[in-house]
Parts: structure tokens; C-alpha cells; sequence
């Protein structure tokens, strides 16, 4: 399992161990933001290829209600905001810090609104401009509420399943139980105890999309997230920077994660076997154990 190579043998921080919900299975590892496998619960259909690889980015607004209005005068596509509430069992050696939820136990609250301007999905973007999912539109809040509850719920996972994006998308998440900030402090500062990681990793430094029409995307991009620092790449605070290079289809390509030598991770995924192509000062992560997806390191 991914998730397992991730947090066992890369010794990433389990920011929310594994669990199984209505609709999926998931659980997150923090490299300065969350890497979140996520499979659906057996049985439940869904147009999500099996190996979608990448497949969704997460942008923190601060706040939601402000990114909102801000959407709303760019004229991107947005849904309507879900608001999401799930429980799962506390194990010890993670470093969830949301709200307890009975012995044992946890709560995790978030409201999602899904972007449709991106990744050349035009279908989404037009039914993102229609009543009843558009984002602006009348009753959103509400409606986001009784669908998110729904979800949340044993009789809303068949529907969350088969509603759900089937190809790569974007997305503003805000959380309600716990303090993001915080939470990359603490994981850091586990990761840091731990040398890294026998990668030594350092933190997550740039997602590369590739776009059928790069000229085009970029204009999206930049309708979003305003001027690019360079062509068709932005520098978010100090998060992971995204980078927009053409390609054949329009897809979350490429993680790129920083280590504290390139020399030092070469060697130890040589030495596993999971050594992969060396390209522009950057080592691959062999594609098997990451089970498809293009992971690959750089020094500081």
C-alpha cells in the first residue's frame, strides 16, 4: 500500500492514520503539506480510474468566506461548499490534533468547494455555472450543509462515489477541528527528529502540472492565482511551488520533494532498489513502490 511506503519505510509523519469511511479509504502523511492516499471502500462504484495517480490539489483559503466572494468576482466556477464530518480511531505514534471525539477517538471537520476552471475540465466548468452546484448561486450554503451531512454518512458514501470528480481536479479546503498551521509545525518537527527519514526529507517543493494547451492554462492559472513569479510557475508563501509545462494531456504530473542531499538519497534508493531516472539535477523515485505516481528528489 502506498500510504504504508510513505509513512513505513520514507518514515513520513502520519498527520491522520489509515482509515476506512463510507465512500473511502484514506489516511494523510505530512511532508510540510499532507499526501493523502485515498482508495474507494470495495464496492462502492466510481468513475476514478484505479490508476488515477495524482489526482486532486488542496488550497487552503484563508479565510473560505473571503476566497468566496473572490471567486465570485474573478468569475471562476466554484461548487457549492460541503461541509464534511468524520470520525476515526486515534493510534498512537501519529500527531492528529483534531477535536476528540469520545475515547479513542476523533472528529475531523472540513468544507470543500471544488474549482472548475482548472486542468482543462471544461465539463466540470460549466456544471459548476449551473443551479444546483454552482457556488453563488441561491441556497449554496445550505445545500453544501444537507449534502455534506449526507456524505459524512453511511448513506451518503454510495452517492459521494459516484458523484465524484473522475478526473484530476482542484479544490479549496478549510478545516474546522484543528489548526493547520500548527499541525505542519508538529509533523516538521517530528520529521526533523527523525533525520528526514532515511531520504532525509527535507519538505515538499513543487508540483508540476502538465497542460495539453499550456498557453491556455496558464491564463486559468493565473485567473486564480494571479501573475506568475515566472512563466506559467507560482511561488504559494512557503508552500510547494506549481509549475505548468505542456504536455499531452492535463494532468498532476510530478511531485518534486527537497532533501538535504541529493548524493545521500541517491544511495539509499539505490541501495533499495528504488532508484529511478536522474533528469535536471533531480533523482526519480522508482515508479513500483510508489505504485505509478512520479515522485522525484532535489537537493537544498
Amino acid at each position: 500500500m502506498l500510504f504504508d511506503f510513505l509513512t513505513g519505510r520514507l518514515e513520513l509523519p502520519i498527520e491522520r492514520p489509515w482509515a476506512r469511511f463510507s465512500a473511502f479509504e484514506s489516511g494523510q502523511a505530512m511532508l510540510g503539506i499532507g499526501h493523502e492516499p485515498i482508495t474507494y471502500a470495495p464496492g462502492r462504484r466510481t468513475g476514478v480510474p484505479a490508476d488515477a495517480g495524482f489526482f486532486a490539489i488542496a488550497f487552503e483559503p484563508e479565510p473560505l468566506d473571503r476566497s468566496l466572494s473572490e471567486l465570485a468576482r474573478r468569475a471562476i466556477p466554484h461548487s457549492i461548499p460541503y461541509a464534511f464530518s468524520i470520525s476515526y480511531r486515534d493510534e498512537t505514534g501519529t500527531f492528529a490534533l483534531d477535536e476528540r471525539a469520545g475515547p479513542g477517538a476523533r472528529r475531523r471537520r472540513w468544507t470543500l468547494v471544488s474549482l472548475g476552471v482548472l486542468l482543462g475540465d471544461d465539463d466540470s466548468a460549466r456544471m459548476l455555472s449551473r443551479w444546483p452546484r454552482r457556488g453563488d448561486g441561491i441556497g449554496a450554503r445550505p445545500l453544501g450543509s444537507v449534502l455534506g451531512h449526507l456524505g459524512s454518512g453511511r448513506l451518503g458514501g454510495a452517492l459521494v462515489a459516484r458523484l465524484g470528480s473522475s478526473r484530476p481536479f482542484c479544490f479549496l479546503c478549510e478545516f474546522h477541528s484543528f489548526d493547520v498551521a500548527q499541525s505542519r509545525v508538529v509533523a516538521g518537527e517530528e520529521l526533523a527528529r527523525r533525520g528526514g527519514g532515511p531520504l532525509g526529507l527535507v519538505r515538499t517543493r513543487e508540483i508540476v502540472v502538465s497542460a495539453l494547451d499550456l498557453d491556455d492554462q496558464i491564463g486559468r492559472w493565473e485567473q486564480l492565482l494571479g501573475p506568475p513569479s515566472a512563466p506559467g510557475h507560482w511561488q504559494l508563501g512557503d508552500g510547494p511551488a506549481i509549475t505548468l509545462v505542456e504536455g499531452r494531456e492535463d494532468r498532476i504530473r510530478t511531485v518534486v520533494w527537497e532533501v538535504e542531499s541529493l548524493g545521500r538519497a541517491a544511495d539509499r534508493l539505490r541501495a533499495e532498489g528504488w532508484l529511478g531516472d536522474e533528469s535536471d539535477g533531480a533523482v526519480a523515485i522508482a515508479a513500483d513502490p510508489l505504485q505509478g505516481i512520479d515522485i522525484r528528489v532535489a537537493g537544498t
